[in-house]
């Protein structure tokens, strides 16, 4: 069973399985299996996917955005993003919801249709463009305007820590879904 597609059945406004909506393995879940599902994930993880697979409203957005921004902060100290110069609180909110905000944007990868991978001669290879999260990635200058800051110094100074930041978030979406998967059998 495919995790994403059964996740992309949930509804925003409550939550649980469209019950009208059947997938194309002709599989049918339950709103007590999403939440089986969902319940070997921490609260973050779990509001992650809602809201990425689910187009929740604002209210998990809200939710989200705190915590997000304080595991970055923690990764910030933890890898010394801060070691020369104390970095600005605003300087990483303003990551966190930029990092956030391309994570769960809705805007596929041209290359591979969102599939995360492509054919070449004689093998499959994961997607160079979008290195196989299916995303369309956001330009550097889109990155850059999204943190309030200028190309060069975006460039320069912040470019890694945003792939960085975007790849935590990759990672648990990775993590969470092949939880889902385990558990769904």
């Amino acid at each position: 069973m495919n995790p994403e597609k059964a996740l992309s059945r949930l509804t925003a406004k409550t939550g649980g399985l469209d019950v009208n909506v059947r997938s194309t393995d002709n599989t049918s879940l339950s709103g007590s299996d999403i939440a089986y599902a969902l319940g070997g994930l921490n609260q973050f993880e779990s509001n992650l996917i809602l809201y990425k697979y689910a187009q929740a409203d604002d209210s998990l957005y809200a939710r989200l955005l705190p915590d997000w921004y304080e595991r970055v902060r923690v990764a910030c100290l933890r890898e010394g993003w801060g070691k020369h110069r104390k970095i600005p609180d605003n300087r990483l909110v303003l990551l966190a919801q930029a990092t956030l905000d391309e994570f769960v944007g809705d805007s596929l990868c041209r290359k591979c249709n969102g599939i995360g991978s492509v054919r070449t001669l004689d093998k499959i290879e994961v997607c160079r463009t979008c290195e196989g999260n299916r995303i369309q990635a956001w330009s550097s200058a889109r990155r850059a305007r999204s943190c309030a800051m200028d190309s060069h110094n975006f460039r320069k100074l912040w470019k890694t820590r945003y792939r960085s930041t975007l790849g935590r978030l990759i990672n648990i979406e990775q993590y969470a879904l092949s939880e889902v998967k385990r558990r769904l059998g």
